[in-house]
């Protein structure tokens, strides 16, 4: 009999523990999640290519477990940005997008909303290959941001996309007022 009490205590544990019961605590895996990108970034900064994907997958695996687990975390803006950045430098537009996406919608007064709203033109753009799609996120960037910086680039990145002789005319002429005004200071 009392073995028999040892092992339904153990079936209700390996139960307990199968079904998600015992999740980490958020502390944790904010840790496990900024240490992973500080080597992540590292390997990527100084071009060491090999690991990278590993390393990328098992950072986003913590990001989804945070994004699960504690969606109202202090620290999810910040998670949700750096893992699209992470799946951008994987060429993975699509999950770089849902993870802009996420940020933008959850948080769209954060610090870094709307560059995140403007990455995901540029993953449209770039990684996906998809003008159209890139020129909507761009719109919405100057919709939704007309102040910021991002506002500005995406103006420039529509230009571009719809009339590439326009917008290379409009830089022309900007980078010769730019010297005209340069040449002027100087005299």
């Amino acid at each position: 009999m009392k073995y028999m009490k040892h092992f339904f205590a153990l079936i209700i544990a390996v139960s307990f523990a199968a079904c998600g019961g015992s999740k980490k605590p958020e502390a944790d895996l904010v840790v496990d999640f900024n240490a992973r990108l500080e080597v992540f970034d590292r390997d990527w900064n100084s071009g060491k290519v090999e690991g990278l994907k590993s390393q990328s997958d098992s950072l986003l695996l913590v990001a989804e477990e945070v994004i699960k687990e504690y969606p109202q975390s202090k620290d999810l803006p910040l998670i949700l940005f750096k893992s699209g950045e992470t799946a951008s430098k994987m060429k993975n537009g699509e999950k770089s997008i849902g993870y802009f996406t996420k940020m933008v919608e959850l948080f769209p007064s954060n610090e870094d909303a709307a560059e995140a709203a403007y990455l995901i033109g540029l993953q449209y753009e770039n990684v996906i290959g998809n003008a159209d799609k890139a020129v909507e996120a761009y719109r919405k960037v100057r919709k939704d941001y007309p102040q910021s910086v991002w506002a500005s680039n995406a103006k420039s990145s529509i230009l571009f996309l719809n009339d590439k002789e326009k917008y290379f005319q409009e830089f022309e002429a900007n980078l010769n007022k730019s010297q005209d005004s340069l040449n002027a200071a100087m005299k």
